[in-house]
């Protein structure tokens, strides 16, 4: 039983890579075959990996459609988003009460590479810190129960923030000025302008992500 899931964990990954940087667009129908083909694995993890990422929400399975890629659509971003706003700005406030001097630094570092890469108009590599600068900031509010929460919402997500900053440079601009005012806030132990600032930031890329979809629908 081991196999299959050690196998799936390192198909999954892959899979949801191509998804969240749209090499799989929203609506594309997969199977097990041609994973199987493309990857050179047997289909047991493959079926296991399709399973994982139905769970979190990149997949879903209809009768005789077969499984594909979830749609991305205003609705679910509305949801999403509500969900971000409240969990992220709560972490923030966690974070200025329990992140060591080291978390906050690493955090910072992980800014420091987001204004690099937008220096240097490198989409995907801003995209990359400041998932990462995200996930750090998660962990530093110690709080189990939030941070399992933040991993599901924040995976859903993440397609749609990837949508923003591919079509639009101001949502990377925001982004960092947010995200600058955060690690400010950090520094200095201010629960209050922390939360402001994540909050800030989320809602800037919703209605930025927001515009996107809508365009792309009228395209």
């Amino acid at each position: 039983m081991e196999v299959p899931q050690i196998y799936a964990r390192s198909v999954a990954p892959i899979i949801e890579e191509a998804i969240i940087y749209g090499d799989l667009q929203d609506g594309a129908r997969l199977t097990e075959e041609e994973i199987c083909q493309k990857m050179g694995v047997s289909r047991s993890p493959v079926r296991e990996a399709l399973r994982l990422l139905e769970r979190d929400g990149l997949l879903v399975r209809e009768p005789r459609r077969g499984v594909r890629v979830s749609e991305l659509t205003v609705a679910e971003l509305d949801q999403l988003y509500v969900c971000r706003n409240s969990l992220e700005s709560l972490a923030a406030r966690l974070a200025v009460q329990n992140a060591t001097n080291k978390e906050i630094k690493a955090i910072s570092a992980a800014h420091q590479v987001c204004i690099k890469a937008l220096d240097h108009d490198d989409i995907r590599e801003h995209f990359r810190a400041n998932v990462e600068m995200s996930q750090k900031l998660f962990a530093a509010s110690h709080n189990r129960p939030l941070i399992r929460l933040l991993g599901t919402i924040h995976k859903q997500a993440l397609r749609y923030r990837f949508l923003a900053y591919k079509r639009s440079r101001v949502a990377r601009e925001n982004s960092v000025r947010a995200n600058e005012n955060l690690v400010s806030a950090l520094v200095d132990r201010n629960e209050e302008k922390a939360a402001l600032m994540a909050r800030a930031s989320i809602e800037g890329t919703h209605e930025v992500i927001k515009q996107c979809l809508l365009e792309r629908n009228l395209g």
